[in-house]
């Protein structure tokens, strides 16, 4: 049986314990981040020259601008956030790479749409369901989702996007995804003023 003392001092260690072992987790887990960004420095490469692309055939073919668009959009969410996460939330090297590799087999963004969403809300504080760009009523989980469906529509049945469409997925500039244009989508945009 302990004595007062010896009870007082292991309820001081467990509590510091706890407060020592949430911060140690948290560094740890910031820490893999961090290295998966270090082993991997071009995470961002393929969707930054995506968007680049996109941009290049805005004035022209807004459609395949749209595409080029919705392939950042996607790789970006998927690969350069969600995997490096998830990589850092996984303490064993080759086990992270082997779930990595089963999670992201597949095609697509909304199959593991919910897992996104709670995984950037708890490990970097931002809610894609809650959180609204300036000027803008929809959430960023509307504007994008809004987006791929809307890609999907062009890759599956063959439709075209408006110039505003495809300015939106390429420049964010807060025209509602869906909106759209009066104009002939084959139609060359207008010059803004």
């Amino acid at each position: 049986m302990n004595t007062p003392e010896e009870d007082q001092r292991d309820q001081w260690l467990s509590e510091l314990y706890e407060e020592h072992a949430k911060e140690a987790i948290a560094d740890f887990k910031v820490e893999r981040l961090r290295s998966f960004y270090l082993l991997h420095p071009d995470t961002a490469e393929g969707p930054y020259r995506a968007l680049q692309e996109g941009r290049a055939l805005l004035a022209e073919h807004p459609t395949a601008s749209f595409i080029f668009a919705t392939i950042s959009i996607e790789t970006l969410l998927k690969g350069a956030l969600l995997k490096p996460i998830v990589y850092g939330l996984v303490h064993d090297e080759a086990a992270a790479r082997l779930l990595i590799e089963i999670a992201f087999a597949g095609t697509g963004i909304s199959r593991y749409a919910k897992l996104l969403i709670q995984i950037l809300a708890d490990q970097s504080g931002v809610d894609l369901t809650a959180h609204h760009r300036p000027l803008v009523a929809t959430t960023l989980w509307e504007e994008t989702r809004a987006i791929l469906d809307r890609r999907n529509s062009v890759l599956h049945r063959a439709e075209l996007v408006t110039a505003d469409e495809a300015r939106e997925a390429v420049e964010g500039r807060g025209v509602p995804p869906g909106h759209r244009s009066t104009r002939d989508p084959q139609e060359a945009p207008h010059a803004h003023t």
